[in-house]
């Protein structure tokens, strides 16, 4: 009993940003709508302090579980202002995954033991340390939070800062995908560490 009360712990989650609770606005959830695209958020948004503590830009992302660095966008290149914005007007209609890719912006993903992928986004930085295959430890830094791959990222300021945090349970389905937001809190309740 006391076996597999320890391996359930072991797969769930924590959050990324030290002290934060869920991201209180529906905006921020998993699912959201996003207008610009013609799609949904397909994560958690942390920015300014609607998770209950304040996420400025260079704050520490930590990994929410142990795995292994599956995606490390190391040599991470910010789009020129005119490219950023032809990339705008061309998900009008909606976005295609490489399109999404390039809106995420810098980014590490971390496989878990239960075939998971965490997903961190927007990030000003990684890690001095980390690459490719790498094993990491839940609460490692993995990288810092920043605005890459939005306007205020492109223009090279610090504004807008954030982290997309997104959880995928299998290549196909992201956590929150079909949900409402009460939903949401209900999944991420059983899937997160006390928050």
């Amino acid at each position: 009993v006391f076996e597999r009360q320890a391996v359930l712990e072991n797969a769930r989650l924590s959050l990324p940003i030290a002290g934060a609770g869920l991201p209180r606005s529906a905006d921020y959830l998993p699912g959201a709508a996003r207008a610009y695209r013609k799609g949904v958020s397909q994560g958690f948004v942390f920015t300014g302090s609607d998770s209950g503590v304040n996420v400025p830009f260079g704050t520490p992302v930590l990994a929410a579980a142990d795995g292994e660095i599956v995606k490390l966008d190391a040599s991470f290149k910010e789009a020129s202002v005119p490219e950023f914005l032809k990339l705008l007007t061309e998900v009008k209609n909606g976005a295609s995954d490489n399109d999404l890719e390039r809106l995420r912006g810098r980014q590490v993903w971390l496989k878990h033991s239960n075939g998971t992928v965490t997903r961190y986004g927007h990030l000003s930085k990684i890690a001095p340390r980390l690459s490719f295959a790498n094993p990491v430890k839940r609460g490692d830094v993995i990288g810092y939070v920043g605005n890459s791959g939005t306007l205020e990222g492109v223009r090279g300021t610090r504004g807008n800062a954030r982290l997309l945090f997104e959880v995928w349970p299998s290549s196909d389905r992201f956590l929150g995908l079909g949900l409402k937001p009460s939903e949401v809190r209900v999944q991420a309740a059983k899937l997160f560490k006390s928050f």
